[in-house]
């Protein structure tokens, strides 16, 4: 397999390695699973950071970094559209439930 050096696969990288073009890659990917793989991959992220905030005292900072946003407006803008309400609420509703 073959992985950057941020440990993530990337479209580039499957077409170099099996000659074939990105688009033909993500347009395949998409009818088999339903979904592009950058769809998969942020809803991959979102799942994620969902656990982090309910299982880890970590910064909503830290999580945003560690799942590799470039800053926190991006990450709470991407989770937001995913989920609907930002980190932060999630994590306090998250909270609440457990009380």
């Amino acid at each position: 397999m073959i992985q950057s050096s941020d440990g993530e696969l990337t479209l580039k990288e499957l077409s170099e390695k099996y000659h074939l073009h990105p688009t033909y890659i993500s347009n395949r990917f998409k009818e088999l699973f339903g979904k592009s793989p950058i769809q998969i991959h942020k809803e991959v992220r979102i799942n994620k950071s969902k656990t982090l905030l309910n299982s880890t005292e970590m910064s909503i900072t830290d999580i945003a970094y560690s799942l590799g946003f470039s800053g926190i407006p991006n990450f709470t803008r991407l989770f937001k559209s995913y989920v609907g309400i930002s980190p932060t609420q999630y994590r306090n509703m998250s909270k609440e439930k457990t009380r």
